[in-house]
């Protein structure tokens, strides 16, 4: 028999999560394959090692915490867990992080839960899942006021903030219908309004929807459109399932205090104009630039000045070039070795063939004359 801990966390089995007894836990690892599962002495521990934090090696021996499994969540309480086996963390993957290639969408799901929603003493968390063992996902608790809709709200801006800037098409898979009519169709009509609901009453979480808007407006902007795509909750999908998972593990967290959202709407446009200066900025690198004209360093016989036999370059004055010539034609040179070359190339008058290539102007009149009168010999035959 197992020692006895105050919480069982399941990493891996038939539904990850945090249990109160050996007995729930060893059920939900019985015939698993892989199974991964830890006794804590808090549920703050077992909860960072269902979420695939580092825990401690060897667990608190003390905790105050001796509260019940939790209940009646509006998702799932904090005692209800991920559902699925080795399958599904398998189709995670493959729905989740390997569509996240650059030939198509990046396909992201977001969450919100709120254990209590609508009372006193209610408790919210958000999460963000990109796929199986991803280390981009998120369990985070909500922020400020504590609501199931918030929670759905705040988990698709969190996923905007840590996003990388690109042109790849992103698709957010949330099974809140409130937060996708939100941003697809109450939205106009509350601004032309005056952010007023059909019945005249003020809309709730104004400030967070406009900064989600304003999130969304700057990705499409800058080139990077996000689809807001409707999913059914709680059906075997393994991307809301992980997604949920996280949102009820981010409620167990220590609370957060609200965020400043007005604030944060109005810092986007900046934000925005930096992102596409580093975007141009970077393409006008990428573009082949101009090349310029330098010096060509040879090591050849080449001089460039009267006299010399060798220099590092080729000419690249007037004064070279005539210092060049001077060299070659002139007293002090090196004369140029005669050329051995296979070929009829008389080079004096009424010789077929010779060993050497004209040299001098003799040579080349020799040459010229020979191949004259060659060819007046040819037309008279």
């Amino acid at each position: 028999m197992p020692p006895k801990f105050k919480a069982y966390a399941v990493r891996n089995g038939k539904k990850p999560g945090v249990y109160d007894t050996w007995k729930d836990c060893e059920e939900q690892i019985k015939g698993f394959p892989n199974a991964k599962h830890k006794g804590f002495q808090s549920k703050a521990e077992a909860w960072a090692y269902v979420r695939g934090e580092d825990a401690p090696k060897k667990p608190a021996s003390s905790s105050s915490s001796s509260s019940k499994p939790a209940s009646g969540a509006t998702k799932r309480s904090s005692s209800e867990l991920e559902r699925g086996d080795a399958d599904a963390d398998a189709n995670a993957n493959a729905n989740a992080n390997a569509a996240n290639t650059s030939q198509g969408p990046l396909v992201v799901y977001t969450d919100g839960a709120c254990r209590g929603n609508g009372k006193y003493g209610a408790v919210g968390g958000i999460g963000v899942f990109w796929g199986a063992g991803d280390e981009r996902n998120l369990s985070e608790r909500c922020p400020g006021e504590q609501t199931n809709n918030r929670a759905e709200l705040i988990a698709i801006v969190r996923l905007l903030e840590e996003l990388p800037w690109s042109k790849q098409k992103v698709r957010v898979m949330s099974d809140s219908s409130y937060s996708i009519s939100a941003m697809k169709d109450w939205i106009h009509g509350w601004l032309k309004k005056g952010w007023r609901t059909s019945t005249g009453e003020p809309v709730k979480n104004r400030e967070l929807i406009h900064y989600l808007r304003t999130l969304l407006d700057a990705r499409e902007e800058y080139g990077q459109p996000v689809e807001l795509v409707k999913v059914k909750g709680h059906s075997g999908d393994p991307g809301n399932d992980g997604a949920d998972t996280l949102a009820v593990a981010g409620a167990e967290l220590a609370q957060m205090p609200e965020r400043d959202w007005e604030k944060l709407r109005l810092g986007v446009p900046a934000l925005l104009r930096s992102k596409i200066v580093e975007r141009d900025a970077g393409a006008g690198e990428a573009r082949e630039q101009p090349t310029k004209k330098a010096r060509v360093e040879a090591d050849v016989q080449s001089p460039t000045k009267r006299g010399l036999d060798w220099v590092a370059s080729a000419p690249q004055t007037d004064e070279d070039w005539a210092g060049y010539a001077d060299a070659w034609s002139g007293e002090g040179a090196t004369p140029a070795p005669p050329i051995p070359v296979q070929s009829e190339s008389p080079t004096k008058r009424g010789l077929d063939w010779v060993g050497v290539a004209p040299q001098t102007d003799e040579d080349w009149a020799g040459y010229a004359d020979a191949w004259s009168d060659d060819l007046v010999a040819d037309l008279d035959d």
